[in-house]
């Protein structure tokens, strides 16, 4: 995007959404969130300093933080106000399979987030962060586990 050019987006628009792009986006710009922005734009650092931003790319993270937000409701309301961690699993207990699995996955992601933090690798990071909570958290574990298979 170039100011000179004329073809910069601004990001209160991606955040807030706006209907007045027509000639671009003849939809307008679906509003995004400022996490859903903040995301999408780690997750291109690797482009260098000029970026291409894809709207619908940012529209899905936007989807992913909603993701996060449902998930996180999800678990917390199906652990109950007074859940404390028993001592068995904070000693390292085995667990069942799927908890044994999903522990393994996430320590997957945070091996791989941290390295690719340390190396500033922040399309890495993202990766890592997307590909734990989408594919192994919320579309086996929590789905497998809310299901009782």
């Amino acid at each position: 995007m170039s100011k000179s050019l004329g073809n910069v987006i601004d990001p209160l628009d991606v955040i807030a959404g706006v209907t007045l792009q027509k000639r671009d986006f003849p939809e307008g710009i679906p509003e995004c969130g400022t996490d859903a922005l903040r995301f999408a734009l780690c997750a291109y650092t690797a482009q260098g300093r000029d970026i291409n931003l894809d709207v619908a790319r940012v529209l899905g993270y936007r989807h992913f933080c909603n993701k996060v937000w449902n998930g996180a409701r999800f678990v917390l309301r199906a652990l109950g106000d007074g859940y404390r961690p028993s001592p068995d699993t904070q000693g390292g207990s085995p667990g069942s399979l799927a908890e044994r699995w999903v522990r393994s996955r996430l320590s997957r992601a945070v091996r791989g987030c941290g390295a690719a933090l340390e190396a500033y690798d922040f399309p890495g990071a993202t990766t890592a962060v997307h590909s734990f909570w989408v594919y192994d958290l919320c579309d086996v574990y929590l789905v497998q586990g809310h299901r009782g298979d």
